[in-house]
């Protein structure tokens, strides 16, 4: 195990992530608790190893002694970021990891004394920058920081750019960043709505309460005003867009009776995240988007992407690896899956000054939500999307069913998984 030897890179002794963020005046949010600032460096990963956000993250660890704890983290981020650099201080050897590349520091660099997490991509860009106000070698339960968790396109794309820079990746940093906003907006509550699941699973009430003020500071003082940047003139009307796309569905069966035998934490960190872990990394390697997730549900979209391609195929690629994935965990409920094609329409919905997501309306949408409670680890489609699959070998079985909301029995298909 070796790290990376220094005379590759050159960088700048006096650069720092964390001043150079507190010239912002907009769209950051001030941090004082080590323990938020820790939850935001995971959420800001997680925008990539949860959501599948395509990003490339930079993450400074001050020492990389600090960075061995979060190997098998960092392994899977090399596996799904489009590129991971590290940097820290060589204090002991590291092991390679697939697109993960080592970036050491002298002692006596700025960046030696911060903690930093930046990630950008087309679907989400976010920077948390921390600087110790503690000596770097104090003991780690009386470490103190002062942190930001940074919104602003504009300056992410400067601490993007100059980063490439000092690593030398031509690569990364002629890529134009051409942010998708309701990709942002979306994946940014997604982030918010975990740490706030975070904060009620602390066991600790005095660091829960803690933690709750500062993530309601952090929506008021940088999320609204991120969510604004990234909308339209509030005075337009939202753009609708109608287009065939397929929607998938997955349903975990029993959540009710689940809720009412299991602790709420042991629901969340057994049953819960692991099923949405896997089934949002699975629909996008299967390139669809995970568009909500609804307590003990998940909706996905598929678009098609050309003539030669069939988002159709690609959805139950995904629902058939779904069910495998999760019929392998111990103790996981079994789900269901629905899968229906046809005519949507895609628009931002809500209130521009407070809260904006992106909504897909359609009867595409209810059919495979009343699909998936069909069966148990079962995958059904609907008439018009069995019509249309072209997978080889795939079996699927006609039947009929009652679908609530229809008047007649509806033909629906079973794949054999």
């Amino acid at each position: 195990m070796s790290a990376v030897h220094s005379s590759q890179f050159t960088i700048d002794p006096n650069f720092s992530v964390y001043h150079l963020v507190k010239r912002v005046t907009h769209h950051r949010a001030k941090l004082n608790h080590r323990k938020t600032m820790t939850l935001i460096s995971y959420e800001i990963e997680n925008a990539t190893l949860i959501d599948g956000a395509h990003t490339t993250i930079f993450a400074g660890f001050q020492r990389f002694s600090r960075f061995l704890t979060q190997l098998k983290r960092y392994q899977q981020l090399g596996r799904q970021a489009q590129k991971v650099y590290v940097f820290g201080v060589p204090d002991v050897p590291v092991p390679p990891i697939p697109n993960v590349i080592y970036v050491p520091l002298q002692p006596t660099h700025q960046l030696a004394k911060e903690w930093f997490v930046v990630s950008c991509g087309p679907e989400y860009l976010s920077a948390l920058a921390t600087e110790e106000l503690t000596e770097v070698g104090t003991r780690d339960d009386v470490r103190v920081f002062e942190g930001l968790w940074l919104f602003d396109r504009d300056m992410v794309a400067i601490i993007y750019e100059w980063l490439c820079r000092e690593v030398n990746d031509q690569v990364a940093l002629a890529q134009e960043i051409t942010l998708k906003p309701h990709m942002q907006a979306r994946l940014i509550s997604n982030a918010i709505g975990r740490l706030m699941m975070a904060s009620m699973q602390e066991s600790d009430s005095r660091m829960a309460a803690i933690i709750q003020g500062e993530l309601k500071t952090i929506i008021k003082d940088g999320l609204l005003s991120a969510l604004e940047s990234l909308m339209p003139s509030q005075q337009k009307p939202s753009a609708m867009e109608e287009k065939n796309v397929t929607i998938l569905f997955s349903d975990l069966r029993d959540f009710t009776g689940l809720a009412q035998r299991m602790p709420a934490r042991d629901l969340v960190e057994k049953i819960i995240n692991p099923y949405m872990q896997i089934v949002s990394r699975v629909v996008y390697q299967h390139g669809g988007e995970v568009d909500k997730f609804l307590g003990d549900g998940v909706l996905a979209v598929f678009h098609e992407r050309g003539k030669d391609d069939s988002s159709i195929d690609r959805a139950v690629a995904a629902a058939i690896d779904i069910v495998h994935e999760l019929k392998a965990l111990p103790d996981q409920p079994p789900v269901g899956i629905g899968i229906d094609y046809g005519r949507v329409v895609i628009s931002q919905i809500g209130a521009p000054s407070t809260y904006v997501e992106e909504a897909v309306i359609g009867d595409a949408v209810n059919t495979a939500q009343r699909l998936s409670t069909l069966g148990t680890n079962d995958i059904y489609l609907s008439a018009s999307a069995a019509n249309q699959v072209h997978t080889p070998r795939l079996k699927i079985e006609p039947t009929t069913a009652m679908l609530r909301g229809k008047v007649d029995p509806q033909s629906v298909y079973r794949v054999q998984v």
